[in-house]
């Protein structure tokens, strides 16, 4: 997304442990719609040649320099540390969450086999139990649902979630999940899962919340760091040592460093989805630009975020949010895939 809006302007590196590209909306389709698997996956060296200011590493993030312009990575491809010197350093690593949501494969081939692997647990399975009932395990659910009773498979879903139904969005959302998973027989228990008692014939998928794995800011930047692992931005999308619900227009601990997506902690600390940092690109990147220019970057997070978000409930119908209003839409599913 940021690499794509500045390419045509300067010269971008792209450094990712993956040699591939996945979205999180395309592994909950993936995990069930097997012939979408090949679409929901590039190789990001393709598109990297696609362009000629981008250049593709697949190396894993090791440090982040707080002095010289420079960070330390493990190059995969050669298996040997390297220093990578930059002008504009922004940080884009995401977050971490379990199978089969996100893999630990670092090749397309080896996620290609953990999505194998997982599809056979599915067939072997009699019930799936899905813990969490957030966006992503609601909208993993309703594809369960939807593709067994369409396809008159004899298999049952059972969501187990302490917290109301997509607690995250407003009630009238949860509620109108209740009432889809009702019409596919999913049951809904309104408790903790208990791992510690047996469960037969069903297969577990965890669905607990996003991890973020930021230890390359540990040594030097410590003090930048969420207790979850977010990276505090001021409202310019700096790396800041102060958080940013408290002060939001500190300086950046070093003015050439940004982050960005899912790994920042920013003063609305806003639910991430793709309006969301579609919206917000902008700011980053006309930030970049102006560095690249030699001048100062002026543009801020605004105080409030136009609210447009959407819950998938199988391949067709879908929750559609828009500054609070809240909608089931018949082809909902389909808009946001």
């Amino acid at each position: 997304m940021i690499a794509s809006s500045i390419w045509d302007h300067v010269t971008v590196t792209v450094i990712d442990k993956r040699d591939y590209f996945e979205t999180i909306t395309g592994s909950i389709k993936g995990a069930v719609d097997h012939p979408l698997l090949d679409d929901m996956l590039a190789m990001n060296d393709k598109t990297a040649a696609a362009y000629q200011k981008i250049t593709f590493k697949q190396a894993n993030l090791l440090k982040v320099h707080k002095a010289g312009n420079f960070i330390d990575v493990q190059n995969l491809t050669t298996a040997t540390p390297e220093r990578i010197d930059f002008d504009v350093l922004i940080i884009c690593t995401g977050f971490s969450y379990q199978g089969p949501i996100r893999g630990e494969a670092t090749s397309l081939k080896d996620r290609k086999g953990e999505f194998e692997a997982y599809w056979k647990q599915i067939d072997d399975a009699k019930h799936i139990a899905i813990v969490g009932g957030g966006i992503v395990g609601v909208e993993l659910a309703a594809e369960y649902a939807v593709h067994f009773q369409e396809n008159k498979i004899d298999k049952k879903v059972t969501i187990y979630s302490a917290s109301p139904l997509l607690s995250s969005l407003p009630p009238k959302a949860g509620v109108l999940a209740e009432e889809f998973f009702k019409a596919y027989d999913v049951k809904i228990m309104k408790e903790r899962f208990d791992d510690k008692v047996e469960h037969p014939d069903t297969l577990v998928i965890k669905c607990t919340g996003y991890n973020y794995p930021t230890d390359f800011m540990k040594e030097d930047f410590s003090d930048c760091l969420a207790s979850n692992g977010q990276i505090y931005v001021n409202d310019l999308f700096q790396v800041s040592a102060k958080n940013p619900r408290v002060n939001s227009l500190a300086d950046g601990v070093c003015p050439n460093i940004f982050a960005f997506g899912d790994v920042c902690y920013t003063s609305l600390n806003e639910l991430k989805s793709v309006p969301s940092m579609a919206f917000m690109r902008d700011i980053l990147v006309n930030n970049v630009l102006q560095i690249a220019r030699s001048q100062r970057p002026s543009n801020q997070i605004p105080e409030r975020l136009p609210e447009l978000s959407s819950v998938s409930l199988g391949p067709r119908q879908g929750i559609m949010i828009l500054n609070g209003l809240v909608n089931l839409a018949a082809d909902g599913g389909k808009l946001k895939f």
